[in-house]
């Protein structure tokens, strides 16, 4: 018998060990994917200070693969407008859209070094973010140069 079961053999169990089952397929398959993508984390994780100081958490959650693609990471933002704070975080923290996809809705890349993120977002929050961050690193006109005559 195989070591874990097939998924025939799974759909023909009650239930309640069906929803197990499936449940212990689905984490050994995140287990694999963390541990395929445990050289871009890394490097995730020395960028991820300068990206919480430009506003925006990334949670592990949110993070898989890019298949294909090394040392590239697929980062999805929170719900309520978090792909535009992500991707304006990301900018503020120094990294540079690579490739920009086509369409209304784009799959987006980012790279800063050796680590590639790509982020699926809308053409037009899109911009938003990049003039937002444009703005955010620009810098403080100076007042008391403009107040005196």
């Amino acid at each position: 018998m195989a070591k874990y079961p097939t998924f025939d053999q799974i759909t023909a169990m009650p239930m309640r060990q069906q929803a197990l089952a499936l449940e212990e397929r689905r984490h050994r398959a995140r287990l694999q994917e963390l541990k395929s993508i445990a050289s871009a984390l890394a490097l995730l994780e020395a960028e991820h200070a300068g990206i919480k100081a430009a506003g925006y958490t990334i949670y592990p959650e949110s993070i898989s693969d890019t298949y294909r693609e090394r040392l590239t990471l697929m980062v999805t933002g929170s719900a309520f407008d978090g792909d535009a704070r992500l991707c304006k975080a990301l900018l503020l923290a120094g990294f540079t859209i690579t490739d920009r996809g086509n369409g209304d809705y784009r799959s987006t890349r980012f790279k800063k070094g050796r680590l590639t993120l790509r982020v699926l977002i809308r053409a037009a929050d899109l911009e938003r973010a990049e003039s937002e961050a444009t703005a955010a690193s620009a810098p403080a006109p100076n007042v008391a140069a403009e107040a005196t005559p």
